[in-house]
């Protein structure tokens, strides 16, 4: 944009590609305001790709400024991007790398919730689900759009379940295959087999944890539709 202060060949050029943000990989057009968001304090981590090289700027000044747009002063990165046309090729890698950033909107979710930077409020089950997908469809410009962006957001919902249940916890397919390995390294080292029924009472156990954290999450998603 006009007045980005940090237009040079040491800093960021017209054509520049950022392919990582905090050491991040940048997947699809999106991640880069995701990352930019989810940056602390007043610099970042930047590689760019130049000409077919990549090159590293560290501790990178980028922050929100105040831009003139049309007359208004808005706070921007001061960054516009361009739009590629796409072929078939280019077409089934974005797909692929849109599931890769799904997996890593789930462990970045993951990760919220363990470190506190996201509460139980911030989830939300079926009830909340069927809302979301409810509100995506009326802020859709078009039906064709709305089908687009539900399908999309059908997607997200489908690989998040599929890395959630693979972790490794009871009552979860990941929790399955966590007892077969550890079944099978302590009969390799003890020459016995675990008895099956100690993996039943953390499998039910499991799976009481899991129903209360459903109604806990049904719960929060009935207060938000009826306070708003």
């Amino acid at each position: 944009m006009e007045g980005f202060p940090y237009q040079s060949e040491a800093g960021l050029l017209p054509g520049d590609r950022i392919v990582r943000i905090d050491g991040e990989p940048v997947y699809i057009y999106s991640d880069v305001a995701l990352l930019f968001s989810r940056s602390n304090g007043e610099t970042m981590d930047l590689v760019i790709e130049r000409d077919g090289k990549r090159l590293v700027r560290d501790d990178f000044p980028l922050r929100l400024r105040e831009f003139d747009v049309n007359g208004e002063t808005q706070m921007k990165y001061g960054l516009y991007f361009t739009v590629e046309q796409a072929g078939v090729a280019m077409r089934l890698e974005q797909s692929w790398l849109n599931a890769i950033d799904f997996v890593r909107l789930v462990r970045m979710g993951l990760v919220d919730l363990v470190t506190g930077a996201a509460g139980l409020r911030e989830l939300s089950g079926p009830i909340g689900i069927v809302g979301t997908i409810s509100q995506v469809g009326e802020e859709s410009d078009s039906a064709a759009d709305a089908a687009r962006n539900i399908l999309y957001f059908g997607a997200l919902i489908a690989v998040n379940l599929a890395v959630m249940n693979m972790l490794p916890l009871p009552a979860l397919d990941g929790g399955r295959i966590f007892f077969l390995v550890v079944g099978g390294l302590f009969a390799f080292l003890t020459r016995r087999r675990l008895n099956p029924k100690y993996e039943g009472y953390v499998h039910a156990a499991g799976l009481v944890c899991l129903l209360a954290l459903m109604a806990v999450v049904a719960f929060n998603d009935i207060a938000k539709i009826v306070t708003g």
